[in-house]
């Protein structure tokens, strides 16, 4: 428990010095960068595992909760670039495993777990289930989803300095004193029920996409308009930032300078395709350029769900472009794992042998 509450006050505090300091998606950033170097300097950073599911389906129920019956008249209008999110998996995937192979020297298979951009708890389980180097794994996507939410939100807020209002306008601010006791039914009864709707569903990363699927439900028919208060929403940001932070307990300096340049390499590759298709998309279908961005980028779906709501783009928009993202690489990474079976697997088996970082896949979290 004690280390626990450190973590979070480090992460508190971090997160109001960069409230202070003006930065986009300040507590969450704030949380991460503030955990990161308490576990990088030696300290026994922690996150509890049971807060977890709870932490993610606040986040979820209120992403779900900024759509409204005017959003779903525009679901229609957004295949192209959903259709567009099936070409960029295949081709960002295709190339961040040919530079995990050149740059960092993984064997085949540890490159596909490793160069795929998908969420952070499929691909570590899915490596552990075919035996690859689960440490490698985890510390890339770790070291991919950290320096995403560094970079989106800079980037996002440089593109459109004001709330762009994509899709929906921007929400006032809630406060928790001003929540009715209806509302306060509603939030109790959807945050539990999507979370057993995720796992029912068995959606990837449940504890987030299911509240936000049922929130997205019941706002978008109008059987409700319950929010999540402010405060709420500050504790959320900095229990991501804190969850995300942790994932680095048990790396050294050594290992995160050994991977850096092909995570680095990998991730300008990524963000310079994330770009290009938010430009085309802009250009061939009026897609706003910073909804483009958000939508395509290689991040976590919490985190740049949290930035869609800060910009008034609308959370149901990127949402559902990541979500389509997990699904295609679920079902495409068993196939390709079948059409290179028996290709570099003898290396793969022996990195295998590797110990398994327990800390780096307890902060599992939803990029």
């Amino acid at each position: 428990m004690r280390r626990y509450l450190i973590s979070f006050a480090i992460g508190g505090l971090g997160g109001t010095i960069f409230w202070l300091l003006s930065m986009p998606l300040a507590f969450m950033l704030g949380a991460l960068t503030a955990v990161a170097i308490f576990a990088f300097g030696g300290g026994k950073a922690a996150f509890p595992s049971r807060l977890r599911p709870w932490v993610l389906a606040s986040i979820g129920t209120t992403l779900g909760a900024n759509v409204t019956p005017d959003t779903v008249h525009g679901f229609l209008l957004w295949w192209p670039g959903l259709v567009g999110v099936c070409l960029f998996v295949g081709i960002a995937g295709a190339g961040s495993v040919w530079l995990a192979q050149k740059l960092a020297g993984f064997d085949r298979k540890t490159a596909i777990f490793a160069g795929v951009p998908g969420g952070f708890s499929e691909m570590v389980v899915l490596a552990e289930a075919h035996g690859c180097n689960v440490r490698l794994v985890a510390l890339v996507h770790a070291l991919r989803v950290t320096l995403v939410a560094f970079l989106v939100p800079f980037a996002a807020s440089w593109i459109t300095p004001a709330p762009v209002g994509a899709v929906a306008a921007p929400r006032p601010i809630l406060h928790i004193w001003e929540i009715g006791p209806e509302s306060w039914i509603w939030l109790c009864a959807a945050i539990p029920a999507g979370i057993g709707f995720g796992g029912l569903c068995r959606l990837p990363s449940p504890y987030i996409l299911g509240p936000m699927l049922l929130s997205s439900v019941l706002h978008g028919l109008g059987l409700t308009d319950f929010r999540l208060p402010f405060e709420i929403l500050v504790l959320a940001q900095i229990s991501l930032g804190t969850m995300i932070g942790t994932r680095f307990l048990g790396a050294s300096w050594r290992e995160i300078l050994r991977y850096l340049p092909y995570t680095l390499a990998s991730l300008l590759y990524l963000l310079t395709l994330t770009l290009l298709f938010a430009m085309l998309m802009s250009r061939a279908f009026g897609m706003p350029l910073v909804a483009g961005v958000l939508a395509y980028a290689p991040g976590g779906f919490a985190e740049m769900g949290m930035m869609a709501i800060v910009l008034g783009v609308d959370p149901g928009f990127v949402g559902l472009h990541h979500l389509l993202r997990m699904v295609v690489i679920n079902f495409t990474v068993p196939v390709v794992l079948r059409l290179t079976r028996g290709q570099d697997w003898q290396s793969g088996m022996t990195q295998a042998t590797a110990p398994r970082p327990r800390d780096l896949r307890q902060g599992r979290g939803s990029g």
